[in-house]
């Protein structure tokens, strides 16, 4: 926004340079974009802020701010203060009552409608000064009267419009009769730019008996527009609904001078200075007679702002030693009203300063007037203290560095589920957590589980790679009566774009959650196929049952790993060799950290064999290592699987699994013959169980 220097200094006497105004504006109030020198003033432009413009959006504002700053400067300069004269000799014969009403009937939409009537006006050329101030500044000059309303707006902020009284309907009491209210639909105007208007129900419009007069805190109309045969008119102020003006002039797509402070939010103690300096200049440069009074609206509930902040509170944020005297120097000069009690400030806001609502607003105040510059740099104060050791987070970095090592990405989704997820994972929608105002319709529950969400990110970013590999540990919510049971889950997928290889893909998902296991610390593991674990099935209902497992740690249910069922697969666009795993976090986390018995290491050589097993198809990995294990007793220390392979070669419905078995004794170096004896009864066990040695 554009001020001038030369009108600046109409309120305050001496100014300092315009140069030194722009700096002390940039660094302790608005950015001046440019400073544009002419030979008979100085234009500044400047970035008035938002929350700022219902008291500096004119000049009278910003020379308030200026002084402010002014005076909390080390200086001898004595400086005053002046407000523009707005005292008139009105026609005491004539009351305004008497030939104008206002009836506000959307008092929502208008705090404050405010009116003056000015008889015996002569339109006409307005006087240099004033034309050539408004040029300097962007505005056209158009004939007096007009350019009274623009040059006030400019000078206090506060927009306002002249209406011709003789073009305006009468009631059957001879009184003209203003309007404020909303248009009907549809209802049409043709503002002072010539267009016609299709207004909406929404539209705030200022309108006599029969017709709207206005797009209200936009654009005037031409139906009572100002003209060289004017003699009688209406000047009008106002405040409105921000949040109306705004929709409507984005709606109109029409943005104006007033408009942008009217979105803004201006302040309804601004009308009556304003109203008094229009009928001020329309007394003095339009030479008519200013009727007794106003016709005012008030549809507001004055109330002052009080504020308590202390002394000890503003040093202790703003890293100062200001004193109380110095405090209260500061918030007097930018119209604060202050009162003592005890070590408190009571501070009255100035009822412009809409920004001033919070203690914390009062004391950006302080320190923006007193100048951040002026503040010292220290370093802050602390306690060092050594932080607390959490096991829990150590266990829980563990665990995604293992994954991490395995090939896995971390990823994070939202926390929700919608009506689709719900339907093709078959949840149950009493056991869910359901959202009281939920933002989209996708997020209406909270997760009962993590993979759901988490398979709609991942088959997005399957589009741009051949597979993907990825996890994400998070809380789901489930519903348990009138409370929410949280927990902490980690869900873990592997997808491959064209490939039919589900046992490798399932191989690699389980091989990296058996090195999670052990990253973890937890060796009592087992897994079980989900067909035979009734209480999962039910639970994990988007699983292939057929091809799934049970995770089980000291013989509880921790978790399942298998392929994703074909027609979950189909809903979500990814391929039918999609593994996923869902594990309850927390309680591995939980498991990890109870007491684990420790063995020393055999000092013992250990001696390796391999065995090669052909089995049924729905023979379990674990059930072959477990019979080994139960055959050598103690002396077999691992048993770990190294080659599976099913294929047309092999007889039907077969399988063939090879396994290094260890050997180790705690006592002994074993010999060759002592290895042999315990290798030749696990394969007479083998044997006996039905399996064939390859």
């Amino acid at each position: 926004m554009k001020y001038s220097y030369a009108w600046l200094q109409d309120f305050i006497r001496p100014l300092p340079s315009a140069e030194k105004i722009a700096d002390m504006l940039t660094m302790q109030a608005w950015e001046v974009e440019d400073v544009i020198k002419s030979a008979s003033d100085t234009i500044l432009d400047i970035a008035v802020l938002p929350n700022r413009m219902s008291d500096a959006s004119g000049h009278v504002g910003v020379a308030r701010e200026v002084f402010a700053l002014l005076s909390t400067l080390q200086s001898k300069t004595k400086r005053v203060f002046t407000l523009p004269p707005t005292r008139i000799s009105e026609d005491n014969k004539r009351a305004v009552q008497k030939y104008l009403r206002v009836t506000v009937a959307s008092p929502a939409l208008c705090p404050r409608y405010s009116a003056k009537v000015v008889f015996g006006v002569t339109v006409g050329p307005s006087p240099k000064w004033l034309a050539q101030r408004l040029i300097r500044l962007g505005v056209q000059p158009i004939n007096n009267i007009v350019d009274i309303t623009n040059y006030v707006m400019l000078e206090t902020g506060q927009p306002l419009h002249a209406f011709d009284y003789d073009k305006l309907a009468r009631g059957k009491d001879g009184r003209v009769e203003i309007m404020v209210r909303t248009a009907v639909r549809k209802e049409s105007i043709v503002t002072l730019d010539g267009v016609t208007r299709i207004l909406s129900a929404s539209d705030l419009v200022i309108a006599d008996r029969i017709k709207p007069l206005a797009i209200a805190g936009i654009k005037g109309g031409m139906g009572a527009g100002i003209s060289k045969e004017t003699k009688n008119i209406v000047f009008e102020a106002a405040t409105f609904d921000r949040a109306a003006i705004y929709r409507s002039s984005k709606s109109l797509g029409i943005e104006t001078d007033a408009s942008k402070r009217f979105s803004a939010g201006l302040s309804p103690h601004a009308v009556p200075f304003a109203l008094a300096r229009a009928a001020y200049f329309a007394s003095t440069i339009g030479r008519g007679k200013v009727l007794k009074g106003v016709v005012d609206s008030k549809n507001f509930i004055h109330s002052s702002r009080i504020i308590r902040i202390s002394l000890a509170g503003i040093n202790g944020i703003l890293g100062t030693t200001l004193s109380a005297v110095e405090v209260r120097k500061i918030l007097q000069s930018i119209g604060c009203q202050i009162r003592n009690v005890k070590n408190d400030f009571i501070v009255t806001v100035p009822d412009m300063r809409l920004d001033l609502v919070l203690p914390e607003d009062l004391i950006e105040e302080v320190g923006r007037v007193w100048g951040y510059g002026r503040i010292q740099s220290t370093a802050p104060s602390v306690h060092a203290l050594v932080p607390r050791h959490e096991e829990s987070r150590i266990v829980r970095d563990r665990i995604k560095d293992s994954l991490v090592r395995s090939g896995f990405t971390e990823i994070r989704t939202h926390a929700f589920v919608g009506e689709t997820i719900v339907k093709a994972f078959d949840l149950d929608k009493k056991s869910l957590a359901e959202v009281e105002n939920p933002i989209a319709e996708d997020k209406k529950y909270m997760r009962p589980l993590i993979i759901p969400r988490f398979l709609l990110t991942a088959a997005e970013n399957l589009k741009y790679r051949d597979g993907i590999a990825v996890f994400e540990s998070g809380h789901i919510f489930e519903r348990l009566g009138k409370n929410i049971d949280e927990k902490e889950h980690i869900a873990v997928a592997r997808i491959v774009k064209n490939s039919t290889d589900i046992p490798e893909n399932f191989r690699f998902v389980k091989g990296a959650l058996s090195d999670l296991l052990q990253a973890s610390g937890l060796s009592d593991v087992a897994w079980h196929p989900l067909s035979v674990s009734i209480d999962n099935s039910s639970v994990y209902k988007g699983w292939d049952v057929a091809n799934t497992a049970v995770l089980e740690v000291a013989g509880k249910s921790v978790g399942v790993v298998g392929v994703l069922d074909a027609d979950v697969a189909s809903s979500f666009a990814v391929p039918d060799n999609t593994v996923i795993a869902e594990l309850v976090f927390s309680a591995i986390v939980r498991l990890s950290q109870e007491e684990h018995e420790f063995r020393t290491p055999s000092k013992y050589p250990e001696a390796i064999r391999d065995i090669a097993v052909l089995v049924e198809g729905g023979t379990l990995v674990d059930e072959v290592a477990d019979e080994i294990a139960r055959v050598g007793k103690s002396l077999v220390r691992d048993v770990e699987m190294f080659d599976y392979y099913e294929g047309e070669e092999l007889p039907g419905g077969k399988k063939s699994l090879a396994f290094h078995i260890v050997y180790q004794s705690d006592t002994k170096t074993l010999t060759g013959e002592e290895v042999d004896i315990v290798h030749k009864k696990i394969v007479q066990a083998m044997t006996m169980r039905g399996w064939e040695i390859r």
